[in-house]
């Protein structure tokens, strides 16, 4: 029965659309990637926003999609409210990042109205689906948003001192957060643990109460050794957390209310896409004045990095968006730190404009920059290497090769993985692309799970250091020390190749200690016939080995092996096509075959007169006759 309502919420229109959306979206930023390395058509600085705002949109509506009950049945329950929170939510995004911008007599007082309509709407969302205690802890969540709200006019214009405002409105989030997965559940759980409650909040309250003295006292005096009692709270903290987390295994959360995930969900995708959009509209007055941010600056900057984290959170869980508030909150209170640690400080706007709308680092920096010009290319690579079979073949291909060893499925996963590592730079896309096929063999030759598992993972993690890509880390290398790209892969396959070997030694040792029997020569396949019909996939590899040594950027090396793995693509494609033909007596003349490989070369050859003629007639520097450039 539920299965028939997830086939049917999947049908959905509403839903349909947005994974339409979604993935043409996807599909448009690839191109835009690709062509944006030698068309340049926006300045330097604008290339990362344009990056943030396709993977932003990519993001919200893509996770929208796949929420099929949100978006499916439960969104008809609320009738119009959804089209009416939308409504309300466009003007008064528009005035929270322009109201300063219109001209004398406008402020947030005057437009406060608007500001609260949303609001308004958000709660009609939550009260028509009767969720009472989800609209109590929504309201409670947003106590310091609504009173910082009421207070904004006393924000001054300079923005120089506005930490505990904007700590009031950042706070909002955690505090939500907090009440959400503490208190929406049955009331028996929160009975149950009642007791690890009460000391939690309580350690966290001392440790609160204890830091605030510390950061209140004079430099002269102001020292660490005040904080051991906060050390000592540690310890019932991670007590009550754990004992928590026990006592409420067996009464989880209720399911959201849809009108809070749309509200959470459309609201943060207006916001973060008016604050791309402002962006590039004041791209020329934002360069003019670096390091003196206005306020609607600042709001941009303070939206664009929650998104950032948000989404984090949702990708990669906790941990990350964690370390970047402990690292936000070091750059601004690092004047309570005596030294080596300390430093002058920094305020809350002068550090939002650096971490985002200075272009200098944080969201829009250099790491971005390399993200949205070298990386992007090899991870469309690598995604069409994986739709395409490719890693079938390298897991088959490295089975043959050790396939008969004792340990002959695990250094098939080691064997696969460093294939598979040259293109990806990836240990995650090693594990979704090998795992599958690796994972299964080796509990077949007799390994336990947790060690088929742990050798996946130990095989795969050595593809971020297998060249030529490495993940981002040979990138970013080469841009702060300043080393030619190819140098850094010469130097790094030594040691890429050392960890692979130590890792397959181990696998194989192992084996013999748990005395594993060798796989069936029936379920070995031939490595010279895996080859012969799979070689092709080795093309793309072999021709950005050989740009990256000619001296090409690894931009152009990437963009080429792209189009070139299109059409291997193309001929993988054709070839099953015809050889469908070839069953029994129905069968094609040998001639006929010949379409398949001169399809391949004459994709070549009309991809190379294309931009030949765009580089020759429109003057288009595609660096086909001299050296290429790179994207500033």
């Amino acid at each position: 029965m539920s299965s028939d309502l997830d086939t049917a919420s999947t049908r959905a229109p509403l839903v349909r659309g947005l994974i339409f959306v979604a993935s043409w979206i996807a599909v448009l930023s690839g191109l835009y990637h690709i062509s944006a390395v030698y068309l340049r058509p926006l300045p330097g600085e604008m290339h990362p926003n344009m990056h943030l705002l396709l993977a932003y949109t990519i993001l919200l509506i893509g996770g929208a999609g796949s929420m099929h009950e949100v978006y499916g049945e439960k969104i008809r329950k609320l009738n119009i409210l959804p089209a009416l929170f939308v409504l309300s939510l466009l003007p008064s995004v528009f005035f929270f990042y322009f109201v300063g911008e219109i001209g004398e007599g406008w402020s947030d007082q005057n437009v406060m109205w608007l500001y609260i309509a949303p609001f308004a709407m958000w709660a009609a969302m939550m009260a028509m689906e009767r969720a009472w205690l989800a609209l109590v802890l929504w309201a409670l969540g947003f106590v310091p948003f609504f009173f910082l709200l009421a207070n904004w006019s006393a924000l001054s214009e300079s923005s120089q001192d506005p930490d505990k405002w904007w700590f009031l409105l950042a706070s909002a989030i955690p505090v939500m957060w907090t009440l959400f997965g503490v208190f929406y559940r049955p009331v028996e759980g929160l009975r149950r643990a009642a007791v690890p409650l009460v000391v939690f909040f309580a350690s966290l309250f001392l440790m609160a109460w204890r830091v605030g003295i510390w950061a209140g006292q004079p430099d002269e005096i102001r020292s660490l050794y005040y904080l051991w009692p906060v050390a000592i709270l540690l310890i019932p903290l991670i007590w009550s957390r754990r004992q928590t987390r026990e006592d409420f295994a067996d009464y989880p959360s209720y399911p959201y209310p849809a009108g809070l995930t749309i509200g959470l969900n459309v609201g943060m995708l207006v916001y973060v896409v008016v604050a791309c959009l402002y962006l590039f509209w004041f791209h020329e007055e934002m360069v003019d004045r670096p390091g003196a941010p206005t306020f609607a600056d600042s709001r941009v900057g303070f939206i664009m990095i929650v998104v950032a984290l948000e989404l984090t959170r949702r990708c990669f869980g906790p941990p990350l968006p964690t370390l970047a508030i402990i690292s936000i909150s070091y750059g601004i209170w690092g004047n309570l730190f005596a030294a080596p640690f300390g430093h002058g400080g920094h305020d809350w706007v002068e550090l939002l404009a650096k971490l985002s709308t200075d272009f200098i680092g944080g969201v829009l920096g250099f790491l971005v920059v390399i993200s949205s010009t070298f990386i992007i290319m090899f991870l469309i690579l690598g995604a069409f290497l994986h739709e395409s079979g490719a890693g079938k073949f390298f897991v088959d291909f490295a089975l043959g090769l050790f396939g008969r060893l004792r340990a002959g499925a695990g250094l098939a996963a080691v064997g696969a993985s460093a294939l598979m590592g040259t293109v990806s730079g990836s240990a995650s896309g090693n594990v979704v692309t090998t795992g599958t096929f690796t994972i299964p063999l080796m509990k077949r030759i007799g390994l336990s799970p947790h060690i088929a598992g742990a050798a996946e993972a130990a095989a795969s993690s050595g593809g971020q250091i297998m060249p030529p890509v490495m993940g981002a880390g040979a990138f970013i290398m080469s841009e702060l020390i300043e080393v030619p790209y190819f140098q850094i892969i010469v130097y790094a396959t030594i040691p890429a190749i050392m960890y692979f070997t130590i890792v397959g030694i181990n696998i194989h040792f192992a084996a013999g200690a748990l005395d594993i029997k060798p796989l069936p020569p029936e379920g070995i396949p031939d490595w010279r016939a895996e080859l012969k019909s799979g070689w092709f996939y080795l093309v793309p590899l072999a021709f950005l080995v050989f740009f990256l040594f000619e001296g090409r950027t690894p931009v152009f090396a990437g963009v080429m092996a792209v189009f070139i793995m299109v059409g291997v693509w193309m001929y993988r494609n054709s070839t099953e096509f015809l050889g469908g033909f070839r069953s029994g007596d129905r069968t094609i003349p040998d001639d006929v075959f010949v379409f398949v490989p001169v399809t391949f070369w004459v994709f070549g050859f009309l991809l190379y007169v294309v931009l030949n003629g765009l580089e020759v007639w429109l003057g288009w520097p595609l660096s086909l006759r001299g050296a290429p450039g790179v994207a500033s």
